[in-house]
């Protein structure tokens, strides 16, 4: 981020001045003004940074965000798309064309643009943190716990306190719930790679009997790894998304996991 404006902008000017085809100084010359919301100036200085390179993806998008600030949403998503079309390997244009969707209401069409971003750049936090968020307004909070859970496990520390006060803020576990958080998930661990093969039984509360596949080793755990970090966040999760995590397991040809008995 640019500390002190005042010397960015004389630098700039002063490479402009020096070769008035030094792009990248028209482009921070604009990226200075965007950042004092000086929307118009900016959008002068990034069409002159275009007008040298057309090709420059940078510079595409970064003229569809002034053009967003200007409320110009329609022109913002066509840059958007041009800038993704330069650039295929750059996820930033796609990514910004899921937030200016997600900020016009039309949540669906923005999700879409995330899960496809997340197959392409399949550890990126900012991009499961941001499905997260879609998905609590969506209402489907379980989903987007697993997704907060992906993002703390891929950002540098794993400990990033804003992704924990998205869950906290879905999830407060009460006294009660608390000292019977263990009894929520039960967990049976196999080597097959048919969920299909494992029984499942609906049935009364705490650590009761039966449920489980014959043959199988049955636990009572906090669920720890990176696709079921869930319990360690405090949250609840629903059975077919814990199916869904079992299919993309099976398809990994890692062992199964599979929810066989759970207590709400």
């Amino acid at each position: 981020m640019l500390k002190d404006f005042e010397k960015a902008m004389s630098s700039f000017q002063t490479a402009v001045s020096l070769d008035p085809r030094h792009y990248n100084a028209w482009y921070g010359m604009a990226h200075v003004c965007f950042s004092q919301e000086r929307y118009k100036l900016a959008e002068v200085y990034i069409s002159k940074a275009l007008g040298v390179n057309k090709s420059s993806a940078i510079c595409c998008t970064q003229l569809a965000l002034v053009q967003f600030r200007q409320r110009n949403h329609v022109g913002a998503l066509r840059l958007l798309d041009t800038a993704a079309q330069l650039s295929h390997s750059n996820p930033i244009p796609r990514f910004h064309k899921a937030k200016v969707l997600e900020s016009l209401g039309q949540n669906e069409e923005a999700l879409q643009q995330l899960e496809e971003l997340s197959r392409s750049w399949p550890k990126e936090p900012n991009i499961y943190i941001s499905i997260g968020k879609l998905l609590k307004k969506l209402k489907r909070p379980h989903e987007a716990v697993l997704n907060f859970s992906w993002a703390l496990d891929f950002s540098r520390h794993g400990t990033n306190s804003h992704i924990r006060e998205e869950v906290d803020e879905m999830y407060q576990v009460s006294e009660a719930e608390g000292r019977n958080a263990e009894d929520d998930f039960f967990v049976h661990h196999s080597t097959s790679e048919d969920p299909s093969q494992l029984e499942e039984e609906e049935g009364g509360g705490g650590g009761g009997g039966g449920g489980y596949a014959r043959g199988g080793r049955r636990e009572l755990i906090k669920i720890e790894s990176r696709d079921l970090v869930l319990a360690s966040l405090n949250g609840i999760v629903s059975l077919s998304v814990l199916r869904k995590l079992s299919f993309a397991v099976k398809n990994n040809h890692m062992p199964c996991i599979t929810v066989t008995y759970i207590v709400w």
